[in-house]
């Protein structure tokens, strides 16, 4: 039997991306995905925070993170903006003593959630951080992406890890993708960031 010899050219590549795409691209493939959460906010200012809260977490089995994260979005209510500039830090250990993701403990989430609310206060959003140390004319957005985890975390942290330091940082990239596009699965909401200078790091799991 003869094979079939396939030229992968550039023309070929982008060709088959956009059937995958065009097949592919409906949220009737999500399942259980936690970009699932993000469509329960309409406000910008909820939504990027569910976004890097739930990409944050988003390691270990698909059961496991959805849990997680509607555990930790539970006392936030309606809106985690509010609940996260109205919270003393001080409480935040004890209010999520019992929360428990893999590795992730409440210490870990109070100091996430404190972090956030250093930037809420200092910037109005989390978006308006990442513009401040973001610049149009960088090849990727990886150098605001630096600034953006040093804003939150100075030290090292493995929730927010600084790509500086040789991290792929997937699971921060997925929250830039999740708010930085907007179409059918991504529901965006930042403004002033290219969609062209996101980027995706790949491994074994993307294939």
């Amino acid at each position: 039997m003869n094979k079939i010899k396939y030229k992968f050219t550039d023309v070929f590549i982008a060709e088959e991306f956009e059937r995958i795409y065009s097949v592919y691209h409906s949220r009737v493939f999500l399942g259980t995905d936690p970009i699932l959460f993000l469509y329960e906010y309409s406000d910008p200012l909820d939504r990027e925070i569910v976004a890097l809260l739930a990409s944050s977490l988003a390691y270990g089995r698909v059961t496991q993170i959805i849990t997680s994260i509607n555990r930790l979005l539970l006392p936030m209510g309606d809106s985690p903006a509010d609940f996260i500039k109205s919270t003393k830090p001080s409480k935040l250990t004890d209010l999520y003593k019992d929360f428990r993701h893999r590795f992730t403990g409440p210490e870990d989430i109070a100091q996430l959630l404190t972090g956030i609310r250093k930037l809420l206060r200092k910037y109005g959003s989390l978006n308006e951080c990442f513009i401040a140390g973001y610049n149009e004319n960088d090849d990727t957005i990886l150098p605001g992406l630096i600034s953006f985890v040093e804003e939150i975390f100075p030290e090292i942290n493995y929730l927010l890890p600084n790509p500086e330091r040789g991290s792929a940082c997937k699971r921060l990239n997925l929250f830039l993708r999740w708010m930085v596009r907007k179409d059918e699965i991504d529901p965006g909401g930042w403004f002033g960031v290219s969609p062209a200078k996101l980027i995706s790091p790949l491994d074994a799991h993307m294939f």
